[in-house]
């Protein structure tokens, strides 16, 4: 089978952790149906199909483990399945169904299918319990979108609870659809977390669709904070829409050592990064680190990111190329091009996300890695 697109997973982004909490990010849910799962808890990379049959996944998913590297569960934007790949209940005994607070127009219109990249995200909460983070879009945006045709905007961020421990360990959605933003302006992509400098709460980041606002909440074990308004200045004017329009596509992430965010998004033809301050939750602009454009004819817009494992390189991800640059090299014309297609352009399955594994090597859509991402 062909693996397309890597998705969203728990520890994707910077958790600077201690002990056994790597783990938690150590088995990743990709692929479409059935899925397969990556297992990085032994010493090497075991990959092998989840389910015999199962759900389709595509960009919007995410999943998580328990401390010691057991997969707990996994969303697809719109619903949470156990390790087995079985629906969760909700407390009625009904199939549940996510993402859906003001409306189920834009569930219908996917077929309860999160298309779009880092639509849900998953943090422990406490004991057994995880908060699942879900953006969508109410009946009202999806009228506005599909009917008088004016805009297309995510404007709902949702939380939901899951029970590890209920239902004799197969789990359970024990709380839904609690409403963190309404009537929003959001990016339809894009959304991450990193770990608070105290070691126990985590800082979400969801992006504005098209401007350089960032919304961040606390999350802590027994509550959730926020939104916190953090407005950048980053000169965007200078920076013209090289492909398409604000939203499309893209990727927010953070480095290892959470002191870096990045941001990619197909409209403008690079990566923004940005310094983060894991004790209060700072923003401030750093540098635009701009593609080099190969080729007009072929979608080649900026899709993904990464930093690399020791926080000193960044990897842009296009559609068909792979840049390296220097974090500490500002200056023009600095990439890298580390790789291209290697066949013709109507058999190359074009990249997609990427992220950084537990073994210090980067994944990318369709099946691609960096192995020593570290060198110059």
């Amino acid at each position: 089978m062909r693996i397309g697109i890597i998705l969203l997973f728990i520890l994707s982004f910077s958790f600077v952790c201690k002990s056994q909490e790597w783990k938690r990010g150590a088995n990743w849910i990709l692929g479409y149906s059935p899925p397969c799962l990556f297992n990085f808890t032994k010493s090497e990379l075991e990959v092998d199909t989840l389910t015999k049959t199962g759900p389709s996944l595509t960009n919007g998913a995410s999943c998580v483990s328990d401390s010691s590297g057991n997969l707990q569960f996994f969303c697809n934007g719109f619903h949470v399945y156990n390790h087995e790949g079985w629906p969760l209940k909700w407390d009625n005994g009904t199939t549940d169904t996510l993402n859906n607070a003001l409306g189920n127009k834009l569930y219908d219109y996917y077929n309860g299918d999160g298309l779009w990249h880092q639509m849900s995200l998953i943090l422990p909460k406490k004991n057994n319990q995880y908060y699942v983070f879900t953006c969508g879009m109410s009946d009202g945006a999806f009228d506005d979108w599909k009917v008088t045709q004016t805009d297309f905007r995510f404007d709902v961020l949702t939380y939901h609870v899951v029970d590890m421990d209920a239902q004799g360990g197969q789990g359970e959605v024990v709380a839904k659809n609690k409403i963190l933003m309404q009537d929003a302006y959001l990016s339809h992509n894009r959304m991450s977390a990193v770990r608070h400098a105290n070691g126990r709460d985590w800082w979400l980041v969801k992006p504005h669709r098209n401007e350089q606002i960032f919304y961040l909440f606390l999350v802590q074990p027994d509550d959730i904070l926020g939104p916190y308004t953090r407005q950048v200045n980053f000169n965007i004017d200078s920076i013209p829409i090289q492909w398409g329009s604000y939203g499309i596509r893209g990727q927010l992430s953070f480095s290892a050592n959470g002191e870096w965010m990045g941001s990619t998004e197909a409209g403008y033809g690079g990566v923004f990064v940005y310094r983060f301050d894991r004790c209060n939750g700072t923003l401030t602009p750093y540098h635009f680190f701009k593609q080099p454009w190969m080729d007009s004819t072929l979608e080649d817009f900026s899709i993904a990111h990464c930093f690399s494992p020791n926080n000193q390189l960044l990897y842009l991800i296009n559609g068909a190329n792979i840049w390296q640059y220097d974090l500490a090299d500002t200056t023009a014309n600095s990439a890298i091009h580390i790789s291209g297609p290697d066949t013709v352009l109507g058999y190359f399955p074009m990249y997609s996300l990427s992220y950084l594994a537990p073994n210090d090597k980067i994944y990318i859509g369709a099946f691609h890695g960096i192995r020593k991402p570290c060198l110059l």
